[in-house]
């Protein structure tokens, strides 16, 4: 062998430890990274950034790799169920994933998350600017669907998230899915002020 291809050899090496060297430490960095509620949870499943927006300019509702979800700020008048109200599908599925991301103002349909089949709660981290908030309420799909079509009783948007001032914290856990065969469906409004909230699934806390 020569020196030519010993040192192309000992290059090689180098690259591939130092590779795996990067790696482990992206690994670490990330599990690092993890966010911490304060509160008992089981596995971070994933994150999902809901970001508001002022128009309804496109913002690659469809065929994104984000994790990014976009509706429309200042849509909160104040009433219980406000006329411009906006949605997000839970969908149960096979994958983990963000499939719509934009509420339907923005691009005519719901907002989708597929999540594969589990026992998951979410938390809310709300960031931004003082003050901002969201205000949303969650049915199941059959539920929801029925209250469209005959006029019934809308849920009322009794869940308040709001941005306060110091560090931002999060929400109490909550179920994603009240039932375990049927689609979870939000309706929302969001203030003026709101930007961006961060919406983690988890899965349940080990007993």
């Amino acid at each position: 062998m020569n020196s030519k291809t010993i040192l192309a050899t000992s290059l090689a090496a180098i690259l591939a430890v130092s590779m795996i060297f990067a790696i482990g430490q992206l690994t670490t960095q990330q599990a690092f990274a993890r966010p911490d509620p304060g509160f008992a949870v089981g596995d971070h499943v994933m994150k999902i950034n809901l970001k508001g927006v002022p128009n309804t300019t496109n913002r690659a509702c469809d065929g994104s790799s984000s994790n990014n979800i976009y509706t429309p700020s200042g849509t909160d008048d104040g009433t219980a169920i406000p006329v411009g109200h906006q949605h997000i599908q839970w969908h149960h599925a096979t994958t983990n994933t963000v499939v719509d991301h934009c509420t339907e103002a923005l691009d005519g349909d719901y907002a989708k998350v597929d999540l594969m089949d589990g026992l998951y709660i979410y938390t809310i981290r709300m960031l931004g600017p003082p003050d901002s908030a969201i205000r949303y309420c969650s049915q199941i799909s059959s539920l929801h669907t029925v209250v469209v079509v005959a006029g019934d009783t809308h849920c009322v948007l009794d869940t308040l998230v709001v941005r306060e001032k110091g560090t931002p914290k999060f929400t109490i856990p909550k179920n994603v899915f009240d039932d375990a065969f049927e689609d979870q469906i939000w309706s929302l409004v969001a203030s003026d002020k709101f930007r961006n909230a961060q919406i983690d699934i988890w899965e349940l806390p080990a007993a």
